[in-house]
């Protein structure tokens, strides 16, 4: 008992990774600026799903019972080369996971978004993440949304001045790519 209580400490202990600045973020996509575009082809390529990587790839068990779920959720069809290829993308531009526009979503008209998982602090119900969007539209679409476009301050200093009420807010890089911040108390 006494050897759990320690790890629990020491693991409390653990200094997080900072959150990013905009600026960072910002150098660390232009740097990876072609692999991001690469990543982003790749997953527009893709049949079916919401997500990549799978939550469960390497539960066998877990993807034998759920498989039709897991096609839905996340494209089953993903050849392994691909899926290394995308994999070692990911690796290369420090990103845990991309959240997409279904593509049937998109053959209905829904605008394309692609949330690459940057950086977050926090639980799965409340939280802050820093992310890159990739969003043709999102201009048009956060007014719609009641978010905001930042410009000439930090993501984080908008933060403060709102009091870190539920938000997610924007912070244009490039072309259709953004930083996205987004807090849920």
């Amino acid at each position: 008992m006494t050897v759990i209580l320690m790890q629990l400490f020491l693991v409390s202990c653990i200094q997080r990774k900072p959150i990013p600045t905009d600026e960072e973020m910002t150098v660390h996509f232009l740097a990876n600026e072609a692999t991001f575009c690469e990543l982003r082809d790749s997953l527009m390529s893709l049949q079916n799903g919401w997500y990549y990587p799978s939550f469960y790839r390497d539960n066998k068990e877990f993807q034998s019972e759920y498989k039709d779920e897991l096609e839905e959720n996340c494209d089953g069809t993903i050849p392994l080369y691909k899926q290394q290829r995308m994999d070692s993308m990911l690796k290369v531009i420090g990103c845990e996971r991309v959240y997409y526009t279904n593509p049937k979503m998109i053959r209905e008209g829904r605008p394309v978004k692609l949330t690459f998982q940057y950086w977050s602090r926090g639980y799965s119900i409340g939280g802050t993440g820093k992310n890159y969007v990739y969003c043709p539209e999102l201009p048009k679409m956060i007014t719609k949304w009641r978010q905001g476009l930042v410009e000439g301050k930090e993501t984080e200093q908008v933060l403060d001045e709102i009091a870190y009420e539920d938000t997610t807010i924007y912070r244009h890089i490039t072309g259709d790519w953004y930083i996205q911040l987004e807090h849920d108390r």
